[in-house]
């Protein structure tokens, strides 16, 4: 079963040629952990780049079981970005449809987006997520490739604004380029660490979330004032300001809290695994993102913040301020037997979620998150397996599930009013 690239796309082909603009080594973190300060919204580019040279690549189309293509997000375009910046433009998913028809007919067509379906103000192609793009749902012959699928802020802030499309999910690109270093589990000499913005974050603050990182960040600071070697924190900002010792705390901790931002996932979740840092969750669907890439069962924490709401919209941190602390006192009487549980669990997930750059053992062991999406490509069909019919069955219902706790949550008396620029109307 092969992959074959529609080179025939100028935009694709650039991207296949050229290599991903890694960035640069981050200073003051394991050289065996190949860390390097990379811009998340690259995925379509570190994807479609290594597709064009894995084993799996077909050289014709009446090879290959399944022809993938870039998205034109990020084409120089002029046409093809206004036809993504279209709330129910078709025109998109109509010429990706043509150009597989024309090459592969055979064949699912899958279009490598970008890294976050979620988002408001992201580097997607809007118009292949719109309803109007979606309509044929699970039986799409278009698969969309996306490292965040449509929950938060697209199905329920936004009033599901974003089609469910047939899509495969695949995880953020982060700063972590191998798992070596996720197999260091001794030596650590900092229980909790904690590395994220509490302010700026637009869509997190409509969403009540930056009230969670706030108060987690007070209870950090108020243990570290008591033992240093019990909570840092440090600042980091959506562009990556701070990466260097925001990945210093993780490789020196045994926990790393990940509260929700704009949306649900965020990289630091990949790269505190990618240290062996344990990741410490705060809203229950935080567990299911990339769900084929990790068990967070069995590598990760989960203290609730959510109350049963996809969106709390509470907006004060002092709400927040017990349930913080009690969350940190949580993580340090964590038991000895447990933490040794989640570091294996932990160290086992971790090839699976980074994206190998140059000669590393999970690249030839085809584990890395491209061994494991290209797992994926191959089992597609032009119509949907009863295995994928089932699994997309399985989000609608999560959906629809999540659309009636908000409006459940939302009815409820006590919750507090918020000025007219934080509500959105849901519908």
């Amino acid at each position: 079963m092969s992959i074959f690239l529609l080179a025939d796309d100028n935009y694709t082909a650039r991207l296949a040629e050229t290599p991903p603009p890694w960035g640069r080594p981050l200073i003051g973190v394991p050289e065996q952990g190949q860390f390097q300060m990379t811009d998340w919204h690259m995925l379509p580019h570190v994807i479609v780049h290594a597709l064009a040279r894995h084993p799996a690549r077909a050289r014709t189309p009446s090879e290959a079981s399944v022809c993938v293509v870039a998205s034109p997000i990020g084409s120089t375009s002029r046409e093809a970005r206004e036809h993504c910046s279209g709330r129910a433009g078709v025109e998109v998913h109509q010429r990706l449809l043509a150009l597989g028809e024309q090459h592969c007919p055979k064949a699912p067509l899958v279009v490598v987006d970008g890294p976050d379906a979620d988002g408001a103000n992201t580097a997607l192609c809007s118009s292949l997520w719109s309803p109007r793009s979606c309509v044929r749902g699970g039986s799409d012959r278009l698969v969309r490739v996306t490292g965040n699928a449509p929950s938060i802020q697209s199905e329920v802030a936004m009033g599901m604004q974003r089609g469910l499309c047939r899509r495969l999910v695949v995880p953020y690109v982060a700063h972590a380029r191998s798992s070596r270093a996720a197999q260091v589990t001794t030596g650590r000499t900092l229980r909790i660490a904690y590395a994220a913005a509490s302010w700026g974050h637009v869509d997190a603050e409509a969403h009540g979330f930056v009230a969670w990182r706030k108060a987690l960040r007070n209870a950090c600071k108020r243990l570290h004032a008591r033992n240093a070697s019990e909570c840092q924190w440090v600042w980091i900002s959506m562009s990556g300001n701070g990466a260097e010792a925001a990945l210093q705390k993780y490789k020196d901790a045994d926990f790393c809290l990940q509260p929700p931002g704009d949306t649900l996932p965020r990289p630091g979740v990949i790269d505190s695994i990618s240290v062996g840092c344990i990741p410490v969750l705060f809203h229950p669907a935080q567990r299911t993102l990339w769900a084929h890439h990790w068990d967070g069962e069995n590598s990760s924490v989960t203290i609730d913040f959510s109350g049963g709401a996809p969106r709390p919209r509470l907006h004060e941190q002092k709400v927040y301020e017990a349930q913080a602390d009690a969350a940190l006192r949580q993580l340090l009487q964590m038991p000895e037997a447990k933490l040794r549980q989640l570091k294996r669990g932990v160290a086992a997930a971790a090839s699976r979620l980074v994206y190998g750059a140059g000669d590393t053992v999970e690249q030839a062991n085809g584990a890395d998150a491209i061994g494991i999406l290209v797992e994926r490509l191959r089992k597609l069909k032009l119509e949907p397996s009863q295995a994928e019919a089932d699994e997309h069955a399985r989000s609608l219902a999560a959906r629809g599930a999540m659309i009636e706790a908000q409006r459940s949550y939302e009815r409820r008396a006590d919750i507090p009013r918020v000025q007219w620029f934080q509500r959105r109307r849901y519908k």
